[in-house]
């Protein structure tokens, strides 16, 4: 985080067949929406869904950024 009154809150959950990571940020800056994503977004959305067959959502909460990140659990094992 970019200020240091932020805080992170990072989440794992077992849904059987998937792993799904919440990455939630609250209490830093204001979360602007951007008609474009950056080359980090491009990047990681890249390599979990051609890499790891997951996906990855963005969450753009007022009080905060939110990352969904799911993985398919046998894609894991392969690492």
């Amino acid at each position: 985080m970019s200020i240091d009154c932020g805080q992170l809150d990072i989440n794992c959950v077992d849904h059987g067949e998937t792993l799904e990571l919440v990455w939630t940020e609250t209490g830093g800056p204001a979360v602007t929406q951007t008609e474009t994503e950056g080359f980090g977004t491009k990047l990681g959305k890249l390599t979990l869904e051609q890499q790891f067959r997951g996906e990855l959502i963005r969450i753009r909460d007022p009080q905060g950024l939110i990352l969904r990140l799911s993985i398919p659990k046998d894609r894991l094992q392969h690492i």
